[in-house]
Order: C-alpha cells, then sequence, then structure tokens
C-alpha cells in the first residue's frame, strides 16, 4: 500500500548522496525534500559478526572456473546451458572475491556492478536485516516528481514492488527453514529534480525523447539502506523501479539469522546505467515465440536492468501479426514456410492478434522496458505477398529465386524477397500497416528494417527498373527510402526511424534528423555513422545465434564492446554521444529445445540455451560506467570473479 508524504526542509538521509558529477554521464541533483511519515517496511534489523557467511541454494550448479584455466573457464558455453536445466542441488558456491564493490557511505562510488556479490560488496562488517515479504507498506515524496499521471507512476512502482516481493518469497520457499522478520523499518521513495548538467543537457538536445519512458540518466538511484530506514532517491519512477530490483537482488538466504538477510548494513549504493539504450532483438519473423514466453524474456530483460525490446515482428518466412484492415496478410502469411533452417518444423498460421500484442506492450512497460517494433523492407518480405491482394507486390527474379534456394540444404528459407519499390499495392499496404501497429506501440522509436536488400533480384527485375526511369541495383533502394520517408512523417509524427546500417548509405542530409542506424556489420561503419552525424545503436559484436557476427563464449560476450574499444584516435567524445547504446541480437532461435543441420555438428536453436549465459554479461557492460572490468581475455582473476557473479544471477534468471 502506499502513503503520500508532506516534506519538511531536511534531507532525506545524512548517509544519502544522490548520485553527482564523479564518474558519471549522467549526475542528479539532490532532493531536498524528506518524508516525516512512519510507514511500515520490509526490513528489520539483527547485528551479525559473521555478516560474510551467506548460504546460498542455487538450482543451478557454480561455473567451473575455480583452477583458473583459461580453457576451463572458455568451456563454459558447452555444458552450462546442460547445467542450467539440471537441478542436482550442488551447493558449492564459493566464488573469487575481488575486492569491495561498494564503499562506505561516506565515499560511495558511481555505478557499482549490475550483479554484484553479497559477499564482497561492503568492506566492513556491520549488521544484517532481515526481510519480511508481510505487512509492507512504501511512502512516495511527490514533490519533485516528473509531469505525468501520479497514479500511472504509482501502479508502475506497486507492479515493481510485487515483484521484489515475489523474488523474497521464492526465496522462503526455496528453503523452508527461514523465518520472516516481524519488526519494520521506514521505506521512503523521494524524486529528485531533472538534472541540468551539461551531458544530460547534450543527451536531451540530441534525442528529444520523452520523460515517460526509461533514457538512461532518468534511470539514475541511490539506495541508501540503514537500520533505521531504508531511502531511495530517483528523477523518475524507472530509477525507482532499479533500486528495488537491487535490494531483492542483494537478498540472500541466512543460515545463521534463519531468515532472508541483506549483510553489511548500513550502506549507500549509488547507480545509474552507462548507456541509455540497452535492449535485446526477438525474431518471431522466423519462429513464432508465445505470448507468455515473450512475456518472460521481458521479466529476464527487467531484471538485468535492460530497457529495450526490440521485436523484430515479420520477415520472409513469416508475417506473424493481425492487419485488420487485410486480414488475409496475417492469415495467408503466418508461418507460411512452415520450417525454419530446413529441419526445424513451425506451426503455420500462428499470429499474435493485435490485443495480445498490446498486452505485450503493457506487460513491458509495467517492467520498465520500451518495446520497439520492427517491419523489415523493402528485403525479407516474401511472406508480405502471400494473400492475392498482395500477391505482385514483390520483385519478380525467378533465376535468382533458383540459385538462391539450391545454394543451400535450407532451400526456399534463405530467399530473400523485396518488394517492387514501384507497385502502389506496397505503398498502400505499408501506410495501413504503420497506422495499425503505430497505434499498438507508442514508443518513440520505430524500426524499419532496411538491411541485406537483395540487389541481385531488383536487377533481373527488368520491368520494375524501367517503371523506376531506369534505376537498378542500390538505385532503387534509394528510390524506395524516397517514398517511404514522407509516409512515415505523415503517419507517425514525431517518431525516429531506425534503419540497419545499410540505410546509411543511402540517407539523405534531410532524414538525419528522425533517423537512428544500428550498426551491425563491422568496426568502421559506426565511426561513418557518428561521423556523418547520425545517432545509434551497437550491435555489431553481441549476436546470440550460431552466427560469424556472434560472439560465441560469455567471455567474449562480456568483453567485446566496440563503443568503448573505439579509441579517441577514432572519433572523438561528441561522436560517442550520438550512439545512446546498444543491443544483443537473439536472431532465428525457437522456443521448444531444437537444433538445426546446417552444421556438423548441429547448431542449438534453443533460445533459452543460446541467449541467458550471454546475455547476463552483456547487460553488465552496458549498465557499468567505466566498461566491463575483464580488459583482457587472460586476465583470470577478472574472469573468476565476474564467473561467480554471473552463476548467481543466473541462478536468479
Amino acid at each position: 500500500s502506499f502513503t503520500s508524504t508532506t516534506s519538511s526542509t531536511s534531507s532525506p538521509s545524512p548517509s544519502s548522496p544522490s548520485p553527482s558529477s564523479s564518474g558519471s554521464n549522467y549526475p542528479i541533483k539532490s532532493s531536498s525534500s524528506s518524508s516525516t511519515t512512519t510507514t511500515t517496511s520490509l526490513l528489520s534489523s539483527s547485528t551479525s559478526s559473521k555478516s560474510n557467511n551467506v548460504t546460498v541454494s542455487p538450482s543451478i550448479p557454480p561455473l567451473p572456473v575455480t583452477s583458473g584455466d583459461p580453457a576451463v573457464i572458455d568451456e563454459v558455453d558447452s555444458n552450462i546451458n546442460n547445467n542450467i536445466n539440471n537441478n542436482n542441488n550442488n551447493n558449492n558456491t564459493d566464488g573469487v572475491s575481488a575486492g569491495p564493490l561498494f564503499a562506505t557511505p561516506e565515499d560511495a562510488p558511481v555505478s557499482p556492478l549490475l550483479w554484484p556479490d553479497v559477499s564482497s560488496y561492503q568492506p566492513t562488517l556491520g549488521s544484517s536485516l532481515c526481510l519480511s515479504i508481510s505487512s509492507i507498506q512504501m511512502n512516495i515524496d511527490w514533490d519533485h516528481a516528473p509531469e505525468g499521471s501520479p497514479k500511472d507512476q504509482q501502479d508502475l512502482l506497486a507492479y515493481s514492488f510485487d515483484a521484489l516481493q515475489d523474488q523474497l518469497r521464492q526465496k522462503f520457499d526455496e528453503t523452508p527453514d527461514l523465518v520472516e522478520s516481524t519488526s519494520a523499518l521506514e521505506v521512503t521513495f523521494y524524486f529528485t529534480e531533472k538534472p541540468t548538467n551539461p551531458e544530460v543537457v547534450e543527451f536531451e538536445k540530441i534525442y528529444k525523447l520523452p520523460d515517460d519512458i526509461p533514457k538512461g540518466w532518468n534511470e539514475a538511484y541511490t539506495l541508501d539502506v540503514s537500520e533505521s530506514g531504508i531511502n531511495v532517491t530517483s528523477p523518475s519512477i524507472f530509477g525507482m523501479m532499479h533500486a528495488l530490483k537491487t535490494l531483492a537482488q542483494l537478498a540472500d538466504p541466512s543460515s545463521s539469522l534463519s531468515c532472508v538477510a541483506i549483510h553489511h548494513v548500513p550502506f549507500n549504493i549509488v547507480d545509474e546505467p552507462r548507456y541509455a539504450h540497452r535492449g535485446l532483438l526477438i525474431d518471431t519473423g522466423r519462429s513464432f515465440l508465445s505470448v507468455d514466453f515473450i512475456k518472460n524474456i521481458i521479466l529476464g530483460l527487467s531484471s538485468l536492468k535492460m530497457n529495450v525490446l526490440h521485436w523484430h515482428m515479420t520477415d520472409d518466412q513469416s508475417f506473424p501479426v493481425e492487419v485488420t484492415k487485410y486480414p488475409e496478410v496475417h492469415k495467408e502469411g503466418a508461418g507460411w514456410l512452415g520450417y525454419i533452417h530446413h529441419n526445424t518444423q513451425q506451426p503455420k498460421g500462428q499470429y499474435y492478434t493485435q490485443e495480445e500484442m498490446k498486452s505485450i506492450v503493457s506487460h513491458a512497460r509495467s517492467l520498465g522496458v520500451r518495446v520497439v517494433p520492427e517491419l523489415d523492407m523493402p528485403g525479407h518480405t516474401r511472406s508480405w505477398a502471400k494473400s492475392p491482394r498482395f500477391q505482385n507486390i514483390t520483385s519478380v527474379c525467378p533465376l535468382y529465386e533458383k540459385v538462391r534456394s539450391s545454394a543451400s540444404s535450407k532451400g526456399q528459407y534463405v530467399v530473400n524477397m523485396p518488394l517492387d519499390v514501384t507497385n502502389p499495392q506496397t505503398y498502400i499496404l505499408i501506410e495501413e500497416l504503420l497506422t495499425e501497429f503505430g497505434s499498438i506501440f507508442v514508443d518513440p522509436f520505430f524500426h524499419l528494417g532496411g538491411d541485406e536488400p537483395p540487389v541481385d533480384c531488383w536487377n533481373e527485375d527488368r520491368d520494375q527498373m524501367r517503371r523506376a526511369g531506369g534505376a537498378a541495383g542500390w538505385q532503387l533502394m534509394k528510390y524506395f527510402q524516397e517514398k517511404v520517408r514522407p509516409i512515415f512523417r505523415k503517419t507517425l509524427p514525431g517518431r525516429l526511424m531506425v534503419l540497419w546500417d545499410e540505410s546509411f548509405e543511402v540517407l539523405p542530409e534531410e532524414a538525419k534528423s528522425y533517423t537512428i542506424i544500428q550498426s551491425w556489420r563491422g568496426y568502421k561503419n559506426p565511426i561513418e555513422v557518428a561521423q556523418g552525424g547520425v545517432r545509434g545503436v551497437m550491435s555489431y559484436g553481441w549476436y546470440l545465434d550460431p552466427a560469424p557476427e556472434s560472439c560465441g563464449t560469455w567471455v567474449q560476450c562480456y568483453t567485446t564492446d566496440h563503443l568503448t574499444s573505439m579509441t579517441p584516435k577514432d572519433w572523438d567524445y561528441k561522436e560517442t554521444t550520438k550512439f545512446m547504446g546498444g543491443e544483443a541480437c537473439a536472431w532465428e532461435l525457437t522456443e521448444a529445445d531444437t537444433k538445426s543441420n546446417e552444421a556438423h555438428p548441429p547448431h542449438p536453436r534453443w533460445f533459452n540455451e543460446r541467449v541467458w549465459h550471454r546475455l547476463v554479461p552483456i547487460s553488465e557492460a552496458l549498465w557499468r560506467q567505466g566498461g566491463p572490468i575483464m580488459k583482457v581475455k587472460d586476465n583470470n582473476e577478472d574472469r573468476e570473479e565476474v564467473a561467480a557473479r554471473a552463476q548467481k544471477m543466473l541462478q536468479r534468471l
């Protein structure tokens, strides 16, 4: 339950500094308001001199890192997924401590590790607080709340608090001998004013994003925990949600106290994300994922403090999203091919209703995650033309199709069919799709694809080239973009158009003000994008499927960070600010446990097997100020420290 508070002139807490400009891209001001209302809380105090004595009952065994052998550490990817699914009650959770991750309240650093080890985050012994999941009441001070509906913000925080309770309840359920505390402390949430430091001002000037979405600086928070109470400060509800996640994360079952406890109290965490955009791409244009499965993915993203789900909805193999005006598009195009990567069968005709899409967006918002939709065009559109009404909107290139399908054991799966960019019906359908999906997905970003245009097909279609005034190849790509941009501006006014980096090659100067380029092809392209004055998102090196662009092991996923590796000789600070973050990409993965036979041995295509143990380190690389800890691949001490914490985060997921 919630109570509105009145404010006084005192500060929230003597030991609760707000995020400062030291080491921070998004510092925030300290709030001048404080609650004087006593509330019931989830914590009670219990002094313990054995604050490092934490017992965990993991559902998966620890990573094999104790030997320090790099080969053993890299072997994680070959066996970790079996470990995730084998509950063998192995309680060996001893990790390698890398020293204190948080300092004392008098010297709190900015941005601790995303998933800290509770046995090493505080250098001094102190009290332990026993947690309770009953009789919880939270207090919110609205003095500096951002504009918007207080009820909406209160509902979001309430949902996040329910998630905290669920996590605590699970910890109790897993260890029946633990007991709940009956004592209470005060838990109060304070809004801070919008920061005015140059970094935030520059970010707002470049991106012009609304305040009702998570966008980096408004996800900053301080979490001050003492025996007398808990104070959380943030410029938005999203930072407060992150504080609750951190609070749940730091809680561990304690055999010495017979409760779920937080140790080393008092402490103060000053935290904020390194990048504003921290996302994951899912691909339903190849493999249908159930609504519940997508919602669970979103829950995992939120647990990792990631804030964007990039939904690649359609592709050559399927058009699985409902179009109310032209229902034959999804009824004929959804899963029409029937398989993914030759041997993995996919059900035909499964699609997402518009109500289901709305429920996914609503679920994501309640967890502080944005949903960015993608309709890939002008390539990868074979499924668009399966209905009689729109059967002529793709190009005519039978030789290209024959050569492409016969060159691989995957057959028709690999045929990338482009739109006929001269057919008026093409743009009638595009305008309707943007109109309908623009009302469902309200995020300021809308992705229009633009990758891998099959110019060989276009060059074979002589009639299309003639209708385009002799344009061929990449000229047809330019022709298409010139037709689509006015439709985008008309149907989605004020939105930002996201495109894959191939589209940068035909991007005119006037479109740079409302375009974001997602870079995936290599080292040089992001620099060209930034130096060209275009905003960007990085995916190069963070693919999670079995592809050459993928980071093959969790160590590679942690250390692959091209935004950091590009030194000042490559680009200066003004250019790096053009890139607002990164996305991992989970292409062509399945909800069921499957493998594809295009390689020997067959590649795993199961989402849960490919994604989570790689996404855990990527999430920290995107969150932690200064970048990931592991700077070189042969730094075994760093590997062991990160692996020990990654093991515990995988258990939570």
